[in-house]
């Protein structure tokens, strides 16, 4: 019998050090969307650079250039940097939504489980100690 109760409580504690190890992930990858849905322009990778308006139009100028194709006025460079501009936002707050949601569902449900395995933990090592004792 003392023997399944060490068991027992060996498993439960391997189970909280993987729990532990999920949290840490889970929290991480959370502070990393809530850093990027904070400064949505900078998270992220895009072919151009979207920090400003004169940077984006070097890109796409340099790009034309290149392929000798048609050259697009101001205006429809403005319109097409706010167009690229808007849809890199509206990505990464996509993006860090889904990240939020996925990694704080792990945490719960990892935290669940942890409590769990925890208190089954103390039991263990109570009864274990108790056994030892008679």
């Amino acid at each position: 019998m003392e023997k399944k109760q060490k068991n027992l409580r060996d498993y439960a504690l391997v189970v909280n050090i993987v729990c532990i190890i999920a949290i840490l992930i889970s929290v991480i990858i959370l502070l990393s969307a809530i850093i990027d849905r904070s400064a949505p322009m900078y998270a992220g990778w895009h072919k151009e650079d979207l920090s400003s308006f004169e940077k984006y139009k070097l890109d796409v100028l340099s790009q034309t250039n290149e392929d000798g194709a048609y050259t697009p006025s101001d205006t429809e460079l403005m319109k097409m940097y706010e167009a690229a501009k808007t849809e890199h936002v509206n990505r990464v707050l996509h993006d860090t939504f889904r990240t939020s949601l996925i990694a704080g569902l792990v945490l719960l449900v990892t935290l669940v489980i942890f409590i769990y395995h925890w208190k089954q933990y103390l039991i263990y090592r109570k009864d274990f100690e108790a056994g030892k004792k008679t």
